[in-house]
C-alpha cells in the first residue's frame, strides 16, 4: 500500500500537580470577573424594575420585555459561569489525584519499616482528597453561592413573567397597575436584589487581592445605607419635632433605639472599611502604584473626616431625639464616604483609560507583524515560483525578514 506513513509530530507538556493548582487559581479569577459584571447586569435590571414599578401606567410599559430579558442573561451567564466552575474543580481534583500519586511513589520507595502505619490509596473511581484547603473552601464557597444564585435569578424571572401576565389581563393598564403585578414585581425585585448580592458575595469569596472592587463595593453600601437611615431619620423627625425623648410613645422610642443600632452597625462597618482601604493599598504597592495610593489617600480622607465617629455621633444624637443634628451629622459622614468614593473611582477610570492605550498599542503591534507575515509569506510564493529559472538565487534575501519577525 506504499511507503511508512509519517504521523505529525505531536508534543505533551506534563503539567504538575502545582500548576495545575495555580491554573484552578487563575480560572477562579476569571469566575470572578464574571460574577462582578453579572452582579452589575443584575443591579442594572433591578433599577429598569424599579423605575417601570413607580409609574401608575407599569402595566402597560413596554420596558417591561427589556427587563425579563435581562433577567434571562443573568440566568445564562450564571449557568456559565457554573460549567465554568465544574471544570475547575474537576481540574482541581486531578491535581489533587496527582499530588497524591507522587506522595504514593515516595512512599514506595522508602524502606519497608517506614511504609508501616501509613493510610493506603482511596478507592478507584473517588476523587482524592485536595490537599490545599484554601482552594477547596473557594471551590465549594463558589459553588453553593453560584446555586443560590441561580435559584434567587429564576424565581425572579418567574415573578416578572406572573407581572407581565397580570399586565395584560388588566383592562385599565393605562391607568393603573392591578394589584397582581404589583405584588409580582415586588417579588422580583426582592429576589433580584438577593441575586446581586449573592454574586457580589462570590466575587469577595474568590478575591486574593488583586484589585480594589471589593473596596470600591463596600464603600458603595456605606453610602446607600447611610442615605437610607438618613431619609428615615428624617421621617422619624417630622414625627417627633418639638418632643423631647421622655416625651416618646413607646412605638417612636422604639424606631429611635432601632436607628441608633443600624447607626452603630454602620459606624462599625465604616472603621473596618477604612482599615481594609489600608491593607489593600499595601497589597497593591509593587504591583498597582497609582491604584495603591488612590486607596491610602481614601483612607486617609476616611481618617481626617472621622467618618466612623461622625456615624457614632449620629446614633447618639437619634437616642437622644436630636434628629435635625444627627441629620447632620449623617450628612457629613455620607459627603466623606463620597469623596473616598470619588478618588478610588478616578484612580480606576485612570487605570482603565492606561489599559485601554497599552491594549490599543498591543493591536497595533500585532496587526503590523500579521501584515509583514503576510508579505514574506507572498515573496516566499513568488520565490518557489522563480526557483526553476533562478534556483536557490531565488530565496536570497528572504532569511533576514523570517529572523526579525521571530526574535
Amino acid at each position: 500500500l506504499g511507503g511508512a506513513v509519517r504521523s505529525q509530530v505531536r508534543r505533551v507538556r506534563v503539567v504538575s500537580g502545582e500548576q495545575l493548582v495555580e491554573r484552578v487559581w487563575n480560572e477562579l479569577s476569571g469566575l470572578r470577573r464574571s460574577a462582578i459584571r453579572t452582579a452589575e447586569t443584575q443591579q442594572d435590571a433591578g433599577e429598569s424594575l424599579a423605575r417601570i414599578a413607580q409609574a401608575p401606567d407599569a402595566d402597560a410599559r413596554p420596558e417591561a420585555a427589556s427587563v425579563s430579558r435581562q433577567q434571562a442573561g443573568v440566568i445564562e451567564n450564571i449557568q456559565q459561569m457554573q460549567e465554568q466552575l465544574r471544570r475547575s474543580i474537576e481540574r482541581a481534583q486531578a491535581a489533587a489525584g496527582q499530588s497524591q500519586g507522587q506522595e504514593q511513589n515516595q512512599q514506595q520507595n522508602q524502606p519497608q519499616g517506614q511504609q508501616q502505619g501509613q493510610q493506603g490509596t482511596p478507592r478507584d473511581n473517588q476523587p482524592a482528597p485536595m490537599q490545599d484547603e484554601q482552594l477547596q473552601a473557594a471551590l465549594e464557597a463558589a459553588r453553593a453561592l453560584l446555586d443560590q444564585a441561580r435559584r434567587d435569578a429564576g424565581e425572579a424571572s418567574a415573578a416578572l413573567q406572573r407581572a407581565q401576565q397580570a399586565a395584560r389581563a388588566n383592562p385599565q393598564a393605562g391607568q393603573q397597575q392591578s394589584s397582581e403585578a404589583r405584588q409580582a414585581r415586588a417579588e422580583a425585585s426582592a429576589e433580584q436584589q438577593a441575586t446581586q448580592q449573592t454574586l457580589e458575595q462570590l466575587a469577595e469569596a474568590l478575591d486574593r487581592g488583586q484589585d480594589s472592587w471589593a473596596q470600591r463595593r463596600a464603600l458603595e453600601r456605606l453610602a446607600e445605607d447611610q442615605a437610607q437611615l438618613r431619609e428615615r431619620t428624617a421621617e422619624l423627625d417630622r414625627q417627633t419635632t418639638g418632643r423631647g425623648a421622655e416625651e416618646l410613645t413607646p412605638e417612636q422610642r422604639r424606631q429611635a433605639q432601632d436607628l441608633a443600632r443600624q447607626q452603630e452597625e454602620l459606624a462599625q462597618r465604616a472603621s473596618e472599611a477604612v482599615a481594609n482601604l489600608q491593607q489593600q493599598a499595601e497589597r497593591l504597592s509593587q504591583n498597582d502604584p497609582a491604584m495603591s495610593q488612590a486607596l491610602r489617600q481614601a483612607a486617609q480622607e476616611g481618617q481626617r473626616s472621622q467618618v466612623s465617629q461622625q456615624m457614632q455621633q449620629a446614633a447618639q444624637q437619634v437616642r437622644e431625639n436630636q434628629q435635625q443634628q444627627a441629620q447632620r451629622s449623617q450628612q457629613r459622614a455620607e459627603q466623606a464616604i463620597q469623596q473616598m468614593l470619588a478618588q478610588v473611582r478616578d484612580a480606576q477610570r485612570t487605570r482603565d483609560a492606561t489599559l485601554r492605550r497599552e491594549l490599543a498599542s498591543l493591536v497595533q503591534t500585532l496587526e503590523t507583524l500579521i501584515a509583514d507575515q503576510r508579505t514574506q509569506i507572498t515573496r516566499l510564493e513568488e520565490a518557489r515560483a522563480a526557483q526553476a529559472n533562478a534556483g536557490e538565487a531565488a530565496f536570497a534575501g528572504l532569511d533576514a525578514p523570517v529572523l526579525r519577525l521571530n526574535t
